[in-house]
């Protein structure tokens, strides 16, 4: 892999409402009958259209039904059939009430199979289990106010290791087939800079980079980079950077042994239990790559904990390394995903619309500015991305575990 390679191709995770991305398969039926049938049934009437009374009457029979259940009456919507993400939020907004949608549904329609029963609400709530690491991936990669390109290796790491745990899975053999299919299509040619930026994060270094292109490679039968290409590809790139910055940055303190900084993951993350024993490396060399190379990683315990700021990091330790925080810089701060520009195309409908259509250009950049300037001081979406669908499932309790 030549350096000079390095895109920002946004395309691999593009997020947007006519494409799932990379990794989903062509149709919802391949999880089987039952999970058409939770479909089907997430409408109060099991069945979608027909005139607007006619809706709020089926609704109004809908809720009376909840509460001769003792359940709370809630409106349950449907998902968006292109998007996995509302079909996870959609089956975890169903928890709670399967007995009284299952009840009103066989009630209205007859089944000969037996209806909407518990084998299919088990499966369909094992194939929400499948869904939740991609929601996450989507989640994490769709950020907008911290670093994402070295997040990209871990969570591909994760969805392959889900992939492989359900393959072999009777319900799943379908869909698992079809993502797997273009998981490869997608990324059997890694981008260059989802690599090296996850050598800039001081959790994972090239060790961990190794274990994470192995592990994929395995669960997935796909030929990644190896550790001799990685490591040639991340010296060429240093010393683009040394040749030019070289001259205008202080001499280096002393590298720490260790890093004290806490780290941001989360507790059932499967890519952090892969590369959470990481020591040393063997390298002697005293440039600042290799120094950078030998601090030991995070403890396994630490790794646990919510506070990493992996920008403030390089921010702190600027001084110790003067040019690959520099390097740095420049691998992570491209967006992996095009939500960032397509948020800000949102926010200039919602201020520029047919009632506000005089302002001036100077003004609207004003307004633009000021409300994304106020977003980043109260540090919204710098921890907990939004979805874009929890407010259409705003009255369900998905944010339940």
């Amino acid at each position: 892999m030549d350096p000079k390679n390095i895109h920002f191709d946004n395309e691999r995770l593009h997020h947007d409402s006519d494409d799932d991305g990379p990794i989903l398969p062509p149709g919802r039926e391949s999880v089987g009958e039952a999970a058409s049938n939770i479909v089907a049934a997430s409408t109060p009437t099991g069945v979608t259209g027909g005139s607007q009374s006619a809706e709020s009457a089926r609704q109004q029979e809908f809720e009376g039904l909840c509460l001769s259940y003792n359940v709370k009456p809630k409106q349950i919507k449907t998902d968006v059939k292109t998007r996995w993400n509302s079909t996870f939020l959609m089956l975890k907004s169903c928890r709670n009430h399967t007995v009284v949608i299952s009840a009103y549904v066989n009630s209205k329609y007859t089944c000969t199979d037996g209806g909407l029963n518990r084998a299919d609400w088990n499966i369909a709530f094992e194939f929400m289990n499948f869904l939740k690491i991609f929601y996450a991936a989507t989640l994490a990669c769709s950020g907008v106010r911290y670093p994402t390109t070295c997040l990209v290796l871990n969570h591909l790491y994760n969805m392959s290791h889900t992939l492989k745990s359900y393959r072999m899975k009777t319900n799943f053999v379908a869909a698992c087939k079809s993502m797997e299919d273009k998981f490869k299509k997608y990324f059997e040619v890694m981008p260059t800079i989802f690599i090296v930026a996850s050598v800039m994060d001081p959790r994972i270094k090239i060790k961990g980079v190794e274990l994470l292109l192995r592990g994929i490679d395995e669960n997935l039968g796909i030929t990644l980079p190896s550790f001799s290409t990685v490591t040639a590809l991340l010296t060429s790139i240093y010393a683009s950077y040394e040749s030019k910055f070289a001259c205008t940055t202080t001499t280096p303190a002393p590298a720490s042994s260790s890093i004290a900084d806490p780290s941001s993951t989360s507790n059932n993350d499967p890519s952090w239990f892969l590369i959470s024993g990481l020591g040393r490396s063997e390298t002697s060399s005293q440039s600042e790559l290799s120094q950078y190379l030998e601090i030991n990683l995070l403890s396994k315990d630490e790794l646990q904990s919510f506070s990493f700021d992996i920008l403030a990091w390089w921010k702190k330790n600027e001084r110790t390394f003067p040019i690959l925080s520099i390097m740095a810089r420049d691998l992570l701060t491209p967006p992996v995903s095009s939500v960032a520009s397509e948020s800000a195309f949102s926010a200039g409908n919602r201020v520029l619309d047919e009632r506000r259509s005089r302002l001036a250009p100077d003004i609207l950049d004003c307004l633009i500015c000021l409300k994304d300037w106020e977003d980043a001081r109260l540090g919204i979406q710098k921890c907990h991305p939004r979805d874009e669908f929890r407010d259409y499932f705003s009255d369900s309790d998905i944010d339940a575990d």
